[in-house]
């Protein structure tokens, strides 16, 4: 999956639309997990996502995917010039995963916009997304129950 990618440039949005979410979904929540790794070389480049009214910042820290997922995100926008400003793009955390949580629509629109890079080519891929329901609070307590009882048997 880390190897194929929708890609922007310096003026462009990659708009992904996602409709038709299970109505069971709906009712506990999911959570929008996003994949992001280009091929950027030792190159810092940082994209802004957006889901809703939210955005988040994520940099892709020049590293060949390894097979670990790391989450990097934060809500702090960069300043300044979109070209060759590592000093802004290296103060976004380095990762190549984002979550938008707890979202209750049926459909939603996922936006990825460059924002800067420690060199000339500023980009915002999306390799991936996954949508994860969230469990049920009774779901949590059968199985934190379960695990307290396990604990309580080892004694």
């Amino acid at each position: 999956m880390m190897l194929g990618y929708l890609d922007t440039s310096d003026t462009s949005i990659t708009t992904v639309t996602v409709a038709g979410i299970p109505a069971d979904f709906l009712i506990t929540g999911y959570n929008v997990v996003v994949y992001y790794d280009g091929e950027n070389g030792a190159n810092q480049r940082v994209g802004a996502y957006s889901l809703g009214g939210t955005t988040y910042y994520g940099r892709d820290g020049g590293t060949v995917f390894g097979g670990t997922y790391i989450q990097g995100q934060t809500t702090t926008a960069p300043i300044g010039n979109q070209d060759t400003n590592p000093d802004q793009a290296n103060l976004v955390p380095a990762g190549n995963d984002l979550q938008f949580s707890n979202l209750t629509t049926a459909s939603f629109n996922l936006t990825a916009q460059a924002s800067v890079s420690s060199d000339t080519a500023n980009r915002a891929p999306i390799n991936g997304i996954q949508i994860v329901q969230v469990p049920e609070p009774s779901a949590l307590l059968l199985g934190l129950g379960g695990a307290l009882l396990g604990l309580r048997r080892r004694r």
